[in-house]
């Protein structure tokens, strides 16, 4: 059998990119509109449960605007990863100390704190570089003779239009922005930010934050998408504790009319008790004044809220990576404990260098493209160390490194006869990554070292 030979034209080819790239967006519209669909498709838990079909930025906004939670998710990581300035160094010397600090005085970090936390509330955000180079800013960028007169602002999502796009293959641009329209948008009633005139800026002066992004390197998701509907939850249940709080606080009465009233539809007597009625609910009013009739108590039992709480705020925890005391404050106001500042500053400091390195690194590289100082092939960012514990975490973990001390000093005080094998011993501590010093010790020297010695970090 002969194979047939398709001969396919450049128009063809043209015409099975855009079927190709109508399929590729039905299918993922498709699986968006789908999810929280049961596979019978007789339930919509998305709607049964509130959690709402498509969102936008605007819901992300509100939420991080309105809730507790949805703010502490979004901001507490963003202020923990900028709030130091980190060095630059090249070839282990540090580099550029004069110049971040000048940066640091003229509020770069703190407007990428800001960009980052729209970054982190919607699919991605950008911040503008403002340089001194006489162009404009729809031109690439030029040479700048000083820093004086650098500005730095931040555009959320919702105000970013892509207007131009990099589509050559061979360009190592390709499929990246060359030209983006910013506006500032108005939310709510901040008047005084609603910016008449877009902007066209193109991208050498642009800063591109886009947290999460997977199969584009232009849009991110938002670290508020994955924890919605537990958002949604808390929102249920507090709001929900409080409105039966507010209800059930005075107490409830039941009316039972006697044979003899004449509480008859439409009579005055009535609508006077009714009006009793809603005067003793609602208002000031702590009397009924009943005829012909009896009060009888409602017992109301009230349901603790806290277990489906602490449920919503777990996952959120999971997701996000931010321990509960941190996320929520819980503990009544105690200090956090040393395992939860540990993995608090693991998550800090992972996002600082999967994140911020390469935020703090487009900034640098526009300034260098302007001529302002010089940015060496080898250059890498170090953070400072994360926040030592305080005098309570630092006595627990003296108080765990005593107990394992002693551990120690038990298991290597055999009978004459026994060999101890101080290896096997370190190990079974969990200390097996200390180095062992052959050198003899006696009973007078293990008796002679504190504890509290073993908290020297040399």
């Amino acid at each position: 059998m002969k194979s047939k030979v398709v001969n396919i034209t450049e128009k063809d080819t043209a015409i099975g990119r855009m079927v190709n790239s109508f399929q590729h967006t039905l299918r993922r519209l498709s699986a968006s509109l789908n999810f929280g669909i049961s596979p019978d498709g007789k339930r919509n838990y998305n709607t049964i449960f509130g959690y709402g079909e498509q969102l936008s930025y605007s819901d992300y906004f509100g939420m991080y605007e309105r809730s507790a939670l949805g703010n502490a998710v979004v901001s507490k990581v963003t202020k923990a990863c900028w709030n130091e300035i980190p060095k630059v160094t090249s070839s282990d010397t540090q580099i550029l100390e004069e110049e971040l600090d000048t940066l640091n005085k003229m509020g770069f970090f703190r407007a990428l704190e800001r960009a980052d936390t729209l970054n982190r509330i919607g699919n991605f955000s950008v911040l503008l570089i403002g340089v001194p180079d006489g162009m404009q800013l729809n031109q690439p960028l030029g040479t700048a003779n000083s820093m004086e007169e650098l500005y730095f602002n931040p555009y959320n999502f919702d105000g970013i239009e892509i207007l131009k796009w990099d589509n050559d293959p061979i360009s190592k641009r390709f499929g990246l922005p060359i030209e983006y329209q910013l506006q500032t948008t108005s939310f709510g009633e901040k008047q005084k930010d609603i910016q008449t005139s877009a902007i066209i800026v193109h991208f050498s002066r642009i800063i591109h934050l886009a947290e999460g992004a997977l199969d584009s390197s232009v849009e991110g998701s938002s670290s508020l998408q994955p924890i919605w509907n537990n958002l949604i939850n808390t929102l249920k249940i507090v709001g929900g504790s409080g409105e039966a709080y507010f209800r059930n606080a005075r107490q409830q009465l039941a009316l039972e009319a006697d044979k003899e009233s004449s509480l008859e539809p439409g009579s005055q007597e009535l609508a006077a008790l009714k009006d009793n009625i809603e005067a003793h609910g609602n208002g000031w009013e702590s009397t009924l004044r009943l005829q012909n009739m009896k009060a009888h108590n409602l017992q109301i039992q009230m349901i603790s809220p806290r277990d489906s709480f602490d449920t919503n705020t777990e996952e959120i925890s999971g997701q996000t990576g931010i321990p509960i005391r941190i996320l929520t404050g819980k503990g009544g106001g105690q200090t956090t404990g040393s395992e939860d500042r540990a993995s608090w500053n693991s998550v800090i400091s992972d996002r600082r260098t999967t994140e911020c390195d390469n935020y703090l690194f487009q900034g640098l590289g526009i300034l260098q493209e302007a001529g302002l100082l010089e940015l060496p092939d080898d250059a890498v960012v170090e953070w400072p160390p994360q926040a030592a514990l305080n005098e309570k975490e630092q006595a627990e973990v003296n108080e765990k490194k005593a107990s394992t001390f002693e551990k120690i000093v038990t298991a290597l005080a055999k009978p004459v006869g026994d060999e101890a094998d101080i290896e096997t011993v370190l190990e079974a501590v969990g200390l097996e990554d200390i180095e062992i010093d052959e050198s003899e010790i006696d009973d007078k020297d293990i008796d002679s070292i504190d504890p509290e010695d073993l908290n020297d970090d040399n």
